[in-house]
């Protein structure tokens, strides 16, 4: 049978289509296929075998007369109604017109194609459209055929990761109905997980920069990265591009809140961000500490907030497990990720934090979560690592490593396997790589990689 619809689908593309073709099957079943599939409304009276669409533009012939029957509505309403008198395409706007056409006509052929599950096919047509037609307000149509096209070629399991990653990527251009997008999504999402394949994560209540592994190859480990108070996530993406992790993709997360646009310089439009309130902006940026009913409220939602995006989208919808999840936080992003790995009662891959902050909250009182692994940094000649204006020096205050020496004392006493690296320059020296200033930090994550790995293989680290 799927023989016969092939034939019969490309016999209609020649313009060669015979009723011969459907001696062995039901006749209205292939109508159906070809009217609902393409989208086309034939009309009551359409005679198939007289339109060529492969020369349907030089004569005003039968064909010419029987094209707004034929195409539907939707070619009339663009403007492809025959001009009788002075041949088809006699106006100014012929190689316009000719051109929406053909992409109506190959739009079409793809949904066919889709109809038939030849997945393959539909989607390089709809590649092609998108790479050289001007497609205007059916942009959207191409697009969402293509990605059920690719969805079509993953379930057959041909390159199944190549066709997903694309799918996923697809996904951001098409504006349609959420509830269409939202299905689309999940499909797309669901194969990828049954094939253990990360993709990009879907949109978020966080602005993110998704930076895919070296090489784009698939990737084995996901690493978080937290900017600090007065930062933002521009910086530290572009950092994580230029790291070129292999194996690791990196998720660069901005901080939900702002400071006031007065306390930061001209241009700053890419700054200002932080995770909670850990200052008193009214008292001239007096710090909190533990203890303040302010300061624990405002962490608590963050720390809700982030861990809600942890569980529903990246381990959920995504299909990461949590020990494939590391973290790199700087100043109150790095207090941040290392709450989150108390709070929540999974065990990560590792958390490399770089001057952090105070502590906001006490101990959990439940029962102690699983022990994290933990590498703390922290810099001496640091200006600060919450840098916003000189002139506010509750601003560039970077902590001390007293303060530093504590949270190490604290997540120990609380069952972590934490390390303490005191850097004569610069916390941020370590993530650079050169002069083997970035060897602490390339060394936590080929241990981390090394675990995620072994885990894998049903190995214990």
């Amino acid at each position: 049978m799927e023989g016969i619809h092939s034939k019969a689908i490309e016999g209609f593309w020649r313009g060669y289509l015979k009723y011969d073709y459907w001696t062995d099957m039901n006749s209205v079943e292939l109508i159906r296929v070809i009217v609902y599939a393409m989208g086309v409304s034939f009309g009551t009276n359409a005679d198939l075998s007289v339109f060529d669409p492969c020369s349907p533009f030089d004569t005003e012939d039968s064909s010419a007369r029987a094209l707004p029957r034929l195409l539907g509505e939707d070619v009339v309403h663009t403007g492809f109604a025959p001009e009788f008198g002075s041949g088809l395409w006699a106006s100014d706007l012929a190689s316009a017109r000719r051109a929406q056409l053909a992409v109506i006509l190959k739009l079409n052929q793809a949904a066919c194609l889709l109809a038939l599950e030849r997945f393959c096919e539909a989607a390089e047509i709809c590649e092609d459209l998108i790479k050289n037609g001007k497609l205007g307000e059916r942009r959207e149509k191409t697009v969402y055929r293509l990605i059920s096209a690719l969805i079509g070629v993953a379930e057959d399991g041909e390159d199944e990761t190549k066709a997903l990653s694309r799918a996923r990527q697809l996904l951001d251009d098409f504006t349609r109905e959420r509830t269409l997008k939202i299905s689309l999504q999940n499909r797309i999402f669901s194969l990828a997980r049954s094939s253990s394949i990360r993709l990009r994560p879907p949109e978020a209540n966080f602005h993110v920069t998704y930076v895919a592994p070296k090489d784009d190859e698939p990737p084995v480990m996901l690493l978080i990265v937290l900017h600090g108070f007065g930062d933002g996530k521009a910086a530290l993406g572009k950092m994580a591009e230029k790291m070129e992790l292999p194996g690791v993709a990196c998720l660069v997360l901005q901080g939900p809140r702002r400071l006031p646009s007065e306390l930061l310089p001209a241009g700053g439009e890419e700054i200002g961000y932080y995770w909670f309130d850990n200052i008193d902006l009214a008292r001239g940026g007096e710090p909190l500490t533990r203890g303040d009913e302010s300061l624990e409220k405002g962490s608590l939602e963050s720390l809700c907030k982030l861990s809600g995006y942890l569980d529903e989208t990246l381990i959920g919808t995504v299909g990461w497990k949590s020990s494939e999840i590391a973290f790199l936080g700087v100043g109150q992003g790095g207090t941040f990720a290392l709450e989150i790995g108390r709070r929540m009662e999974k065990e990560f891959a590792g958390f490399f934090v770089l001057n952090p902050d105070e502590l906001p909250l006490g101990c959990p009182e439940e029962k102690r979560r699983v022990p994290q692994r933990v590498v703390l940094v922290s810099g001496r000649e640091d200006g600060g690592a919450m840098t916003v204006l000189s002139n506010h020096e509750w601003l560039n205050r970077a902590p001390s490593l007293s303060s530093v020496r504590s949270i190490k004392s604290e997540l120990t006493s609380e069952g972590d396997m934490v390390q303490l690296h005191e850097q004569p320059g610069k916390a941020m020296d370590v993530l650079k790589d050169r002069n083997g200033e970035g060897e602490i930090f390339m060394r936590f994550i080929a241990s981390r990689l090394a675990a995620v790995r072994m885990r894998s293989l049903g190995a214990e680290e």
